[in-house]
């Protein structure tokens, strides 16, 4: 073949890709169930507070626009799925933010909203970088409220924002466990329904799962795709044996195993 072959890529970690793809399916609804909660938390003081309404009404406008845009790039896949979780981790920040400026108005009620988001956000962001990046940035925002708050009324906030983390990042641990199986079961899964249980080759739903690499690496290289079969006698003896089966796999970079003893080995 001439130092031709078809060129193997480099396959993407199957663990990675189940993990963005737990947090794009989750997302959105994790963020509207927060855009909710902020929208039926800013409703009432606009109407019963006049003084108080107009600046808490517009802080949880750029919460509720920060939720509904994440969840909604998420949702429409405008984002890739591997940008979901830092998307995600970013708009929790900015509810941390603003809760953390409405402190002074709202009291206890923005330290229950700020360890709600810290306490649950790490279900969904699932990767540790985002979490922990977003984590520093609560901890940034919210210090300085939680500080002046333990200031005037003796209650320690702080301490209890560390533990809500610490309950998030345990979250983190646990679903990335259950991810990490369920990406070993699917990548089982998909080698069983691809390749032939008695020789380990590729089977034709493997083929045709090949065949695009192999097509576009013949045009790129300008050359032919060419399909050699080959009928080897007792295959199934040669297998165990690791001597025909060997030397024929080493003529070809992709065997095929077509049914019975025959073997299909696209060449380049």
């Amino acid at each position: 073949m001439g130092g031709r072959g078809v060129v193997r890529r480099k396959e993407p970690d199957p663990y990675l890709q189940v993990t963005y793809e737990q947090c794009r399916s989750e997302a959105p609804e994790y963020l509207l169930v927060f855009a909710i909660m902020t929208l039926l938390g800013t409703i009432p003081i606009v109407f019963l507070d006049q003084v108080l309404g107009p600046s808490y009404a517009l802080g949880n406008l750029v919460t509720l626009a920060a939720f509904s845009l994440s969840g909604w790039l998420i949702w429409r896949r405008k984002v890739a799925p591997r940008w979901a979780p830092a998307l995600t981790a970013a708009s929790m920040v900015v509810a941390v933010a603003v809760i953390s400026g409405q402190i002074a108005m709202i009291g206890p009620a923005g330290f229950a909203g700020v360890l709600l988001v810290a306490a649950t956000y790490g279900a969904v962001v699932l990767t540790w970088p985002s979490f922990l990046i977003a984590g520093a940035a609560m901890l940034v925002v919210a210090t300085p409220a939680a500080l002046s708050f333990r200031a005037t009324n003796d209650s320690d906030w702080l301490a209890v924002l560390f533990a809500a983390l610490l309950v998030s990042a345990t979250l983190v641990w646990v679903r990335r466990r259950a991810v990490r199986r369920l990406a070993a079961a699917n990548q089982t899964i998909e080698r069983l329904a691809s390749h032939d249980a008695l020789t380990g080759l590729l089977n034709r739903r493997g083929l045709d799962a090949a065949l695009p690499l192999l097509t576009a690496v013949a045009r790129r290289d300008h050359s032919p795709l060419h399909g050699v079969f080959v009928d080897i006698s007792a295959l199934k003896q040669a297998n165990d044996d690791l001597s025909q089966l060997d030397r024929a796999m080493e003529l070809c970079d992709l065997e095929i195993y077509a049914g019975n003893d025959d073997m299909l080995m696209p060449v380049l």
